[in-house]
């Protein structure tokens, strides 16, 4: 739904196809101004977005000519951005615990509320995943398949694994030529894992 989105509209979608965000950005700069309109809350409002689909640019708008916000956070996902904008309140970003503890440098958020997030993400999906490949990265390489309400490793192995709905990981259908994944694909994992470790190690 384009149309009634915040993020863009559907002519907005042509130049995108060709690696043109820029309506992309104005179009999420007009909505976030007009979502915000004079609220005396918006100085508190926070931006998040990725470097994927005119976030920066919608970003660095705000940041110079308003709407007042506090900060905005990018999540480098396709990393065709420098991740340095020069811009005080434009911070980017590789995960969420690396985010929660620029949030609170700036002091937008409290120190519970960055422990919080470290435990969302200590829960999650992926670091399941990641800490079974740590254990024995050739057992665990690849990402289970679901068959109904079974998940199954690539040697047909049932996987008992208690997986929430955090969206973390993306577990698609057997059958498919691309059903199991790298878990550790560009050593997201030994990133993940070695910031979780480190932030206990700060914490202790």
């Amino acid at each position: 739904d384009f149309e009634g989105s915040q993020y863009g509209r559907l002519r907005d979608l042509l130049p995108a196809l060709r690696g043109d965000f820029r309506k992309f950005g104005k179009t999420k700069l007009k909505n976030w101004a007009e979502v915000l309109g004079n609220d005396l809350g918006q100085a508190k409002a926070i931006f998040i977005g990725d470097d994927g689909q005119g976030d920066v640019q919608a970003a660095l708008s705000m940041a110079r000519f308003g709407p007042p916000f506090a900060a905005a956070f990018i999540h480098q996902v396709a990393q065709k951005v420098p991740s340095n904008t020069g811009h005080p309140r434009v911070f980017f970003f590789g995960s969420y615990l690396e985010a929660s503890q620029l949030a609170l440098q700036q002091r937008l958020i409290s120190l519970e509320g960055s422990q919080r997030v470290r435990q969302a993400v200590e829960s999650c999906n992926l670091v399941k995943l990641c800490r079974l490949h740590r254990e024995d990265p050739i057992k665990y390489a690849k990402y289970p398949c679901r068959d109904g309400r079974t998940l199954y490793w690539p040697d047909g192995r049932v996987a008992n694994l208690e997986l929430s709905e955090d969206q973390t990981v993306r577990i698609r259908s057997c059958g498919f030529p691309t059903a199991h994944p790298e878990i550790n694909r560009g050593g997201r994992c030994d990133t993940l894992l070695a910031e979780l470790e480190l932030q206990l190690e700060v914490k202790s």
